[in-house]
């Protein structure tokens, strides 16, 4: 599962706010929202700035699983 993804699964089965994250990471909302639909591709400097905004590590998102 894309990383994107597991963020936008993430943020619901939590049940946290897009707008929230956004404002919280310093992206623009639309911007947010097309790289949580997978519309669009994530930089670094992005993933590492939603992650810090939902004070969780990388990890939380990657596959390490070789298997999969």
């Amino acid at each position: 599962m894309a990383v994107q993804l597991k963020i936008a699964e993430y943020l619901n089965d939590k049940g946290i706010k897009k707008k929230f994250v956004a404002e919280k990471a310093g992206i623009k909302n639309y911007r947010f929202s097309h790289i949580i639909n997978n519309q669009t591709e994530m930089r670094v400097d992005e993933f590492e700035r939603i992650c810090r905004a939902l004070e969780v590590t990388p990890e939380k998102f990657m596959e390490w699983n070789a298997s999969e």
